[in-house]
């Protein structure tokens, strides 16, 4: 699960959270966040560690102003679907980028 906890400020337009080598038991994680919140678009970048098989990643991506996630667009290494605030991905390759609309 990333970015469950994050302030909402954090996401506000213009601002970015990025994650490098986190360590994880698949091995290490790194991930960004850019938040073009104004345009209605926050985009996210994960690279899924090398031992991570089959699972789902969950990212939650928090508007500054409280808004739905609407659409999950450019979605590039794996699937993707919206569960709430929270997008679940399903990785198929090692790094998997996409943009939430709002």
């Amino acid at each position: 699960l990333l970015c469950h906890a994050t302030p909402r400020p954090w996401l506000e337009h213009g601002k970015k959270i990025e994650v490098r080598n986190a360590g994880t038991l698949f091995g290490p994680l790194s991930f960004r966040v850019d938040s073009e919140a104004s345009a209605g678009t926050i985009r996210a970048q994960v690279q899924v560690p090398p031992r991570f098989k089959d699972g789902e990643i969950r990212l939650r991506l928090r508007h500054p102003k409280e808004q739905p996630v609407r659409e999950l667009k450019d979605i590039v290494g794996g699937e993707a679907r919206i569960d709430g605030e929270v997008i679940v991905i399903r990785p198929s390759s090692a790094s998997v980028s996409l943009a939430a609309q709002y």
